[in-house]
């Protein structure tokens, strides 16, 4: 008889110690960590929950999730929650606008799991709410400013690129269609060697070999190239290093000004000056 008194207060000081331990691990969480009923009621609340929304534990204890939801989104979503299928065990996310003791709305990603009685019939949920609001801003700054770039690279006058080590066409913006007569998707994959004349193909090696050893500004430099239908061009290329995160280049990308029609004129101009100096 001892001995299964022993073995169940030794069951009672494990379970304690787990509890304690579970206790520690939710109220130290940066995130809110709650529980709620069947009717979206809290019936339980984290301390963290003071911090990220400016509501104590005992405040939101008692209230609904919907109380605390931002409207547009409120309504939508009691109706998402009285519609929710119950019979899935499967942890549900989903993101949610809540309202703060100041005002601020923020917004956070909600992870959740049913929880069952001792009959397993579902009785309500547990989960987390992780503040994803500077997250959402950052990348909405990131989205804006990746579409104001693309605008400005596809109404670009130059055609732009970006190559890698191995002279790999990696980008070619619109423009390349009309410079060119590639579609830029039919540069993509292919080596520059095969769009410009094969005797500037060790050049072009030489070229791609010093931008690739030095660490200093690369000077724009004039490049042939050949057009879709066989005609000769002629570019002013600018050209920046592409580096990777230790710092090392691992490709380049810059820009290609057609120069073809100003390299006619300043030859045509140049012969004419040769003319001259000849007749006097």
């Amino acid at each position: 008889l001892r001995s299964q008194l022993d073995l169940i207060i030794e069951k009672q000081e494990a379970l304690i110690k787990s509890e304690e331990k579970f206790r520690d691990l939710v109220e130290t969480s940066l995130d809110p960590i709650w529980e709620m009923d069947m009717n979206g009621t809290f019936t339980y609340m984290s301390l963290a929950c003071l911090e990220v929304l400016g509501y104590s534990p005992e405040e939101v204890r008692g209230k609904t999730v919907f109380s605390l939801v931002a409207e547009p989104v409120r309504q939508a979503f009691f109706h998402e929650f009285a519609t929710l299928d119950r019979s899935t065990k499967v942890t549900r996310e989903l993101e949610l606008p809540f309202l703060c003791r100041d005002g601020r709305v923020k917004l956070f990603e909600i992870r959740s799991i049913p929880q069952y009685d001792a009959k397993h019939q579902l009785i309500g949920f547990r989960g987390t709410a992780h503040d994803i609001t500077e997250r959402r801003k950052a990348e909405d700054r990131l989205r804006k400013s990746e579409e104001k770039f693309r605008s400005l690279v596809e109404t670009s006058p130059d055609m732009i690129w970006e190559v890698d080590l191995e002279g790999t066409v990696l980008y070619a913006s619109p423009k390349v269609k009309d410079i060119m007569g590639y579609a830029p998707e039919l540069l993509i994959g292919k080596s520059v060697g095969d769009f410009i004349p094969e005797q500037a193909c060790p050049r072009f090696a030489r070229l791609m070999q010093e931008f690739t050893a030095s660490t200093g500004p690369i000077a724009p430099i004039e490049f042939p190239g050949v057009h879709r239908d066989g005609h000769p061009i002629f570019f002013e290329i600018r050209v920046a290093r592409v580096t990777g995160p230790d710092g090392k280049t691992i490709g380049f990308r810059g820009t290609g000004q057609d120069i073809t029609e100003r390299r006619k004129v300043m030859n045509a101009l140049r012969e004419s000056e040769r003319r001259c100096r000849k007749l006097t």
